[in-house]
């Protein structure tokens, strides 16, 4: 009955030291270091019944005898002279084919740590370049849509993208400002949002561009439409062969200064 105990007992154990190094993987993988503290404190005392399962069979030994016997009987020839009957067995159990058998477990689990390893190694690159491939499309739409607003002289035919009146601009503002905080809130581990964000945020800024691009000034009023024609031949006289960098400087000053009437800086897009 020992034997048995015994070999359930570092059979199970060797099975849970191994799922312990998983948990304690992906603990370390998670970075939930509190939890994984609380489990390497607790290793050593598993290791220990593990390794050492004879402590848990003396101890059971020694309730049941203690149960069986009288208290206050003195020691007879079964207790005083040989060994039991469970020792012999304990000394039995301690066979070299006991040590085979957890050195199999303990080598199975090994390399189930080490393949879980790699695993995880290769999903961590593959999302860290996926996340770097989704911050490189953010990146250029943000350089892009920078560039229209931070030089509108030289984006006089697409206009709208300067007015977030227009449905359109509105928009790409929205899907600018969601892209900005998937990607503050998302790490490499679910780029699942992130991903989203940025394919909804491409959609929109393509739209917006072609939409600028087809309407050009028609959707201005009037008035807004001459100041801007008017900014237009500014600029052209102040690329103009003849002209000293003095008279450049000032015609592009006129010009922006055309343009800031229709689009004040202060009610243009800044996400």
């Amino acid at each position: 009955m020992d034997n048995a105990i015994r070999f359930i007992l570092l059979i199970v154990g060797n099975f849970l030291m191994a799922s312990l190094a998983a948990r304690a993987f992906a603990m370390y993988a998670r970075q939930q270091w509190g939890p994984l503290a609380g489990l390497i404190l607790a290793v050593p005392v598993i290791a220990g019944l593990v390794w050492s399962p004879h402590l848990v069979a003396e101890a059971f030994n020694i309730v049941t005898d203690s149960m069986r016997t009288p208290h206050g009987s003195g020691g007879d020839a079964s207790t005083s002279g040989t060994p039991p009957q469970s020792d012999r067995g304990m000394q039995q159990f301690d066979a070299p084919w006991s040590l085979v058998v957890s050195a199999a477990l303990l080598l199975g689990a090994f390399m189930v740590l080490i393949v879980s390893i790699r695993r995880v190694r290769i999903r961590r690159a593959r999302a860290g370049r996926d996340r770097a491939a989704l911050e490189a499309r953010h990146d250029a739409i943000l350089e892009a849509y920078g560039e229209v607003q931070m030089n509108l002289l030289e984006n006089l035919d697409r206009l709208a993208l300067a007015d977030v009146t227009v449905p359109h601009t509105e928009a790409l503002v929205d899907a600018l400002t969601a892209a900005r905080d998937a990607r503050a809130a998302t790490d490499y581990r679910d780029l699942e949002e992130y991903h989203k964000a940025v394919t909804a945020l491409s959609r929109a800024w393509c739209t917006a561009d072609q939409f600028a691009r087809q309407v050009s000034t028609s959707f201005l009023p009037r008035t807004a439409r001459e100041q801007v024609g008017q900014a237009r031949s500014v600029v052209a006289t102040a690329r103009a062969g003849d002209r000293t960098p003095r008279e450049r400087r000032l015609a592009s000053k006129r010009a922006i200064g055309l343009i800031e009437t229709v689009f004040p800086a202060s009610s243009r897009p800044t996400d």
